[in-house]
């Protein structure tokens, strides 16, 4: 059976070839990630198979929302997301075309962490420079026993298990 791969790591046009065979009909199956069958609209497509999907609900709720609230360009924002290189701003979004000012958070949001957790806490301290796996580098503003209070630019203040933080260099 003849069939295609369609993923991130493929260059652009490798992808919209397989996706034009596919939903011409010339390719009866698509081996994809999730990102690929989320928009299509093909009416004799008769299943579709997951493996691991989805990922948790709330995992993919906070994507969403950190989608709806960014203030960067949003092509970047997917690129990335879908595991490529971010690129340049496509000047063509809202957030390209009317470039806002990133709101800080008032209100410190728990995070629930994304690595590994056999991760040791670590003391950290007030003003120091810490890197978390997807919210970037911050800065420490309060240690409270395992938990650490940290200022991401982007994401604004976060509440971060101390385990799930690294010290940046020099930081």
């Amino acid at each position: 059976m003849r069939a295609a791969r369609y993923h991130g790591q493929l260059r652009a046009a490798e992808r919209e070839q397989a996706q034009e065979q596919f939903m011409s009909g010339e390719l009866p199956v698509m081996v994809a990630t999730s990102a690929f069958g989320l928009g299509v609209d093909k009416p004799d497509v008769r299943w579709v198979a997951h493996w691991n999907f989805p990922d948790s609900l709330e995992e993919r709720l906070r994507t969403m929302m950190d989608y709806a609230e960014s203030t960067r360009c949003r092509v970047q924002f997917l690129r990335e997301y879908f595991g490529e290189l971010p690129g340049t701003p496509c000047q063509r979004c809202d957030n390209c075309r009317r470039p806002v000012r990133p709101r800080r958070r008032t209100a410190v949001q728990r995070v629930a962490p994304v690595l590994d957790k056999t991760s040791a806490p670590r003391p950290y301290r007030q003003h120091q420079l810490v890197s978390h796996e997807r919210f970037g580098t911050g800065e420490v503003v309060k240690v409270s026993g395992d938990e650490v209070e940290v200022a991401f630019a982007r994401y604004g203040q976060r509440r971060v298990l101390a385990g799930y933080l690294r010290l940046v260099a020099g930081g």
